[in-house]
């Protein structure tokens, strides 16, 4: 098949993008968020499930810490859901910040930073939405971060099984890339496509902590309150968070296919980078 050939001609290529790659997705992945409306006074910003949330990584500047006791997990989230956001203010385009934390679920990670007392959700052209809270709220967070209060670390939890359980309205933009190209893909109606390839993919066997081949494409969506999800994919497999998926021959070949019918970007325009959660290990602060 002519697409075949095509991708093993220019796989050291994607190499090279790959380096590139793991050195700068701590930062853009900031700008992939996107904010609900501001709540209402008193009203929380955040509703995750129970048990919803399995890892939640905490940093500051270079002191990263992860949490992956569920009862600590469980704390923060409630911690984080019963925050009350007494007023917002959007700030312009800057960058610093002093504290982030990150939670994952199954299927999306959470990004955003914070402080004693606010909240900061960054939209895709590096402004922000900075809710304010009661003084020292969050200071049980801080804590955690700063190693005032010791937290559980451990191997980050593997999902049981093929995780995907995407909602095509919690996604506010998918990008496809391919050897460094990357498009946006604008029709709801390509994007309800691809969420229906992934969620229901017929998944034969899983393999553990696979290398990534150079050959691969990826994907990333942002979706509400800083949510923040990629993956890689060949036209029978997909891979997240160290583990791939195998499934029938051909089964992305459609995805494919949408990227490949999707206009090309404006030379202007600034291309997020795609990867999966745990590329978020490697983070270190904008300054």
């Amino acid at each position: 098949m002519e697409k075949t050939r095509l991708v093993k001609q220019k796989a050291i290529l994607l190499a090279a993008g790959c380096l590139a790659l793991a050195v700068v997705v701590a930062v853009t992945v900031f700008f992939l968020s996107r904010k609900d409306p501001a709540p209402s006074e008193g009203e929380g910003i955040f509703h995750f499930q129970p048990g919803q949330v399995t890892w939640v990584y905490l940093q500051h500047y270079g002191d990263m810490r992860d949490v992956t006791d569920p009862a600590q997990v469980e704390e923060i989230v409630e911690l984080l859901n019963s925050f009350p956001c007494l007023s917002s203010q959007d700030v312009p385009p800057a960058v610093g910040w002093d504290y982030r934390v990150s939670l994952s679920t199954d299927t999306w990670s959470y990004d955003f930073t914070f402080s004693a007392d606010t909240l900061r959700i960054w939209n895709d052209d590096g402004s922000s939405t900075i809710y304010f809270g009661p003084a020292g709220y969050l200071q049980p967070l801080v804590d955690m971060a700063d190693g005032t209060v010791p937290v559980t670390p451990g191997e980050i939890p593997q999902p049981e099984g093929y995780p995907y359980h995407i909602e095509a309205e919690d996604v506010a933009h998918l990008y496809i890339e391919y050897l460094q190209e990357a498009r946006e893909i604008n029709s709801r109606e390509d994007v309800q496509r691809a969420v229906e390839l992934l969620n229901s993919f017929p998944c034969q066997s899983i393999e553990e902590d696979t290398y990534v081949p150079t050959d691969w494409w990826s994907f990333s969506m942002d979706g509400p309150n800083g949510a923040f999800f990629g993956g890689y994919f060949t036209t029978d497999s997909v891979r997240i968070s160290g583990n791939t998926y195998h499934g029938p021959e051909g089964y992305f070949q459609p995805l494919m296919d949408i990227m490949e019918a999707a206009p090309p970007l404006p030379e202007e325009t600034t291309v997020p980078d795609v990867s999966s959660p745990s590329a978020l290990e490697s983070a270190s602060p904008a300054s």
